[in-house]
């Protein structure tokens, strides 16, 4: 296709090759794009009180200049660039990196140029200037979100593709597998998959054994995105109960949802994100956040660990939040047939076979431990050895969880 300044210069292009002005554009598609591979968050940490960077770092040349790349906190100095456009894209590219991004004067014409989300993000200097650490990375979070979504190169391509008439470039389509053996659990579980923000979701539950009304099911899958049940008989591992769901799923992209767990709208957004710009098999998150029914608290464990290749001989991701390709999960032949510790062999499976495994940030899911059947039995004392923070109760805004 040929992108233009204006309409008069369409007439110029080619009969029968797609074109597109700019000026009839949003003025979000003129804003120069974010390359992912070299403008994301890896290797992020969370730097307190970093010093702000000077200037020729952050308006120069390159719109990703590698040395936002540890900013904890980047004041904009690139209000006095003439051209709006320019400015968000420097903006944009830092906010991606994961620097938190201040901006002292914006206007409609900035607005416009970011988008309301990052926009409104970046001109909320109180909340900025008066964030803890926690709450930092927080913004941090929500900003990377906001620019890698709108602003890379494949957001910018999808939105000439549609403002010339052609849907060419459609997001992958993510299967989410929710293996469970409760049908109480299953009105929370499905409500959670149908709030993801992420606009391509298919829902798959293996109902693990008996006890499923197929009346109360069926309507419970009346959603408003493709959703279907696999009965998997009693006897079956976890592995095959997945196996089976993952036989009659469409996505090219893989998710597992655990029933019993806390997930944000979202988790599988920040997850396909994860996986554009780390090019890994694999990604998911660590349980950073878990909830103590016994003690009735949220602790935050395994602070920093995000944002990271991981060697699997070493650590690993939450089962209940990978998401893996489905070229490279099928490649391993799936789950293997056992009904516990199939998620880390997965793992070990998918980074032998040379896949790279990916940890993204832990904000976004909440683990729970009830205390009432789950497939990793620990004690309470174990988590609270490792809680580096808390919160009393069952605290889903802590947890990034709205």
């Amino acid at each position: 296709m040929v992108v233009t300044d204006t309409p008069k210069m369409l007439a110029e292009v080619p009969a029968g090759i797609p074109g597109v002005a700019l000026s009839d554009l949003p003025a979000m598609a003129s804003v120069p794009a974010i390359d992912v591979q070299t403008a994301n968050p890896i290797g992020w940490k969370a730097v307190p009180e970093a010093p702000l960077l000077p200037q020729a770092t952050l308006f120069p040349e390159s719109p990703a200049p590698r040395a936002l790349r540890r900013a904890h906190h980047v004041a904009d100095w690139t209000g006095a660039a003439s051209d709006p456009s320019v400015r968000a894209g420097v903006l944009a590219a830092a906010a991606a990196t994961g620097g938190v991004i201040s901006v002292s004067e914006g206007g409609s014409e900035l607005r416009s140029c970011l988008g309301p989300q990052l926009y409104a993000l970046v001109t909320d200097r109180d909340r900025i200037a008066s964030a803890n650490d926690h709450e930092r990375e927080s913004i941090s979070i929500s900003m990377r979100r906001a620019a890698l979504r709108d602003h890379s190169a494949r957001a910018r391509l999808s939105q000439f593709l549609s403002a010339s008439g052609q849907d060419l470039l459609r997001l992958p389509l993510v299967s989410v597998l929710v293996p469970t053996r409760r049908p109480e659990r299953l009105h929370q579980v499905v409500a959670t998959v149908a709030a993801q923000t992420y606009p391509r979701v298919e829902l798959v539950l293996g109902l693990h054994g008996e006890g499923f009304d197929a009346a109360s099911v069926n309507k419970h899958l009346c959603l408003n995105l493709p959703a279907q049940a696999v009965p998997v008989p009693k006897d079956q591992p976890l592995g095959n109960v997945l196996n089976r769901a993952l036989d009659v799923a469409q996505g090219s992209l893989i998710a597992k949802f655990d029933d019993d767990d806390l997930y944000g709208a979202e988790h599988l957004w920040d997850l396909v994100l994860a996986a554009e710009y780390s090019n890994a098999s694999l990604v998911g998150k660590v349980s950073e956040y878990v909830y103590l029914a016994g003690a009735d608290c949220t602790i935050r464990r395994f602070v920093g660990f995000g944002e990271r290749y991981i060697d699997p001989g070493r650590s690993s991701v939450a089962g209940a939040t990978a998401l893996v390709r489905r070229a490279a999960l099928e490649a391993v032949g799936g789950w293997r047939s056992q009904g516990v510790g199939e998620d880390k062999a997965l793992v070990g499976d998918i980074a032998a076979d040379g896949g790279d495994i990916y940890r993204t940030h832990g904000a976004g899911f909440l683990a729970m431990r009830h205390g009432q059947g789950h497939t990793w039995e620990v004690e309470d004392a174990y988590f609270l050895q490792q809680a580096q923070d808390h919160r009393s109760g069952c605290d889903r805004h802590f947890a990034g969880i709205s």
